[in-house]
């Protein structure tokens, strides 16, 4: 659910072994302090294969995806395939600036000004599923697997871009919880679809539910 979440679940697709390390904040700063770090810019994930380092999750997903055999072949579906990697990195970008967790708190045993809180955050909430969920991303996401017409995001075989999108519609699962109504059946069939079939691909269902 997170920027490395989506390297996680499709790792595990692909049946790839790999340690995960998940750095602590202390951590975290010593390494981005480090002469030389690894990190180029700043941040997190992170991929070392043997001196090889790359960073940047939709550059990870691509190598990834380049060296296991499920980059698109077609030039224009490579571009396709990494434009879907990014756009899901926009949508979760703006999950994340939305107060999701305080929108999820229960008012129970909390003081006037407490609950004011929360009622704004769950305003602030359902105003991006209304607005920008609904209003812009749902459809458009809707519009690209209807024009590759074959159940995955690009092409005719996954790819890291079906993984990405994936991930991001998890995360709005997660996210939102109660306050998201799920994947509208009639206004974005598609998308439904995909959805249930992707995390129902048994290494991806495997990991999914082993991380709740």
């Amino acid at each position: 659910m997170t920027r490395c979440g989506q390297i996680r679940v499709f790792l595990h697709e692909l049946g790839v072994a790999f340690e995960d390390v998940r750095l602590t904040h202390d951590a975290f700063v010593a390494l981005q302090k480090q002469e030389n770090s690894p990190l180029t810019f700043g941040s997190v994930p992170l991929l070392e294969e043997g001196k090889f380092t790359v960073v940047q999750g939709s550059s990870i997903m691509a190598y990834i995806a380049k060296s296991h055999g499920v980059y698109p072949k077609n030039a224009q579906e490579g571009a396709q395939a990494d434009a879907v990697v990014l756009g899901a990195e926009d949508l979760r970008m703006k999950i994340f600036s939305e107060p999701y967790t305080k929108a999820k708190t229960s008012k129970d045993g909390k003081s006037d000004a407490e609950k004011a809180d929360i009622d704004k955050a769950q305003e602030s909430v359902k105003n991006f599923l209304t607005n920008v969920w609904h209003g812009r991303w749902a459809g458009q996401l809707e519009r690209i697997l209807k024009t590759a017409g074959t159940g995955f995001a690009v092409g005719k075989s996954l790819s890291h871009a079906d993984v990405a999108l994936f991930d991001v519609l998890d995360f709005l699962h997660f996210a939102f919880g109660p306050l998201f109504p799920g994947l509208d059946q009639k206004t974005t069939p598609l998308l439904a679809e995909f959805y249930k079939t992707i995390g129902s691909r048994p290494n991806i269902k495997k990991y999914t539910e082993s991380r709740k």
